[in-house]
């Protein structure tokens, strides 16, 4: 008697499926960390320490975010893919689940470009020449209450796009489970 595992006829392909769905719910996690923790913790600090503290997380999410929510869409693209000649429409929610998850990338450049770009002037530090990154923009000189608002409008833009992750996760890792 084997004892080696075999797909199931029909099934999608299992390392796509966990490598879409992992980049997916890590992207998540990380997010809702940021929402939940970091941003009510550096919202406690003095102006010029709040914005240095933002910007580490800006320059982290930026360096992590894209590459994990491109990872997860490519991967469920190809279950999705894979799964297109079965006889059921899970091929659609393993395509819709990338889409969400991958949609975070657009509505940060339409919903935060601004704000991004107006914390990194305040903060005095280049923003970078990614196309990603916020565009450049000059200081205001922005008071400590109008950063901290900043901050405040960042964080719920933040936990918005975060939906699309969770979306993204929770349909894919429903079918996946079915």
């Amino acid at each position: 008697m084997s004892s080696a595992h075999t797909v199931p006829s029909g099934c999608p392909n299992p390392v796509a499926q966990t490598l879409g769905l992992g980049a997916s719910a890590t992207l998540l996690g990380a997010g809702f960390a940021i929402t939940v923790q970091a941003i009510p913790a550096i919202l406690l600090s003095p102006r010029d320490l709040l914005l240095r503290q933002w910007r580490t997380i800006y320059d982290v999410g930026i360096a992590y975010g894209p590459p994990f929510a491109v990872t997860s869409c490519l991967s469920l693209g190809y279950v999705a893919y894979d799964s297109y000649g079965s006889d059921s429409a899970d091929w659609m929610v393993y395509a819709f689940s990338g889409l969400c998850t991958v949609g975070i990338v657009p509505f940060t450049k339409l919903t935060l470009d601004d704000i991004n770009a107006t914390l990194i002037a305040e903060g005095g530090v280049d923003g970078g020449s990614s196309v990603l990154m916020a565009k450049k923009t000059e200081a205001k000189g922005l008071e400590e209450k109008e950063v901290r608002e900043l901050v405040k409008r960042w964080w719920f833009w933040n936990l918005m796009r975060m939906m699309m992750p969770l979306v993204g996760t929770v349909m894919g890792l429903w079918t996946a489970l079915k």
